[in-house]
């Protein structure tokens, strides 16, 4: 459970154009309502929001600044630099997660006029005293196209879709 040290993952994967991003802001909507149901003003939101695109990483609620992505000591991921922010309510933390989603890569492609290219890492995590009780991290892929649906779609297309 999330509330109890939870770490809890979600993947959105699949073809381009298949509906992945469109899914995963519903669900955004869905548990971020239920989210702050359930805990009831007893913990603090924080988010932070991140694409990875080709071999960069941008943070999504910083103007995609370039992030660093290193590991610890303990072989846990750290990625520098990522802006995190509170959220008192969940309207507040929707909003900010409208605008992250707002800034992720986008191209046309043959399958969809606005294709996510980059993978999106929503993660939200909820804290007490100072201390992490808990992290949800909602991941939208970006689409994987089948071969026949990329003939047409310029070089640079071709290989963010690889």
């Amino acid at each position: 459970m999330l509330i109890n040290n939870g770490i809890v993952t979600c993947f959105a994967y699949g073809q381009t154009g298949s509906g992945k991003t469109f899914t995963m802001n519903a669900l955004q909507e869905l548990v971020v309502n239920e989210m702050f149901e359930q805990i009831k003003n007893k913990f603090t939101v924080t988010v932070s929001f991140f694409e990875i695109y080709g071999t960069k990483c941008l943070d999504l609620l910083n103007d995609k600044q370039a992030l660093d992505i290193l590991e610890d000591k303990s072989n846990t991921i750290q990625i520098q630099g990522l802006t995190e922010k509170e959220a008192g309510d969940a309207k507040e933390l929707l909003a900010i997660m409208s605008a992250a989603n707002s800034a992720r890569t986008t191209h046309a492609t043959a399958a969809n006029d606005t294709s996510s290219r980059s993978h999106a890492i929503c993660q939200i995590i909820l804290k007490k005293g100072g201390s992490d009780v808990g992290k949800l991290l909602l991941v939208d892929l970006a689409g994987s196209e089948r071969a026949q649906d990329t003939q047409s779609n310029n070089r640079q297309r071709r290989m963010e879709g690889a």
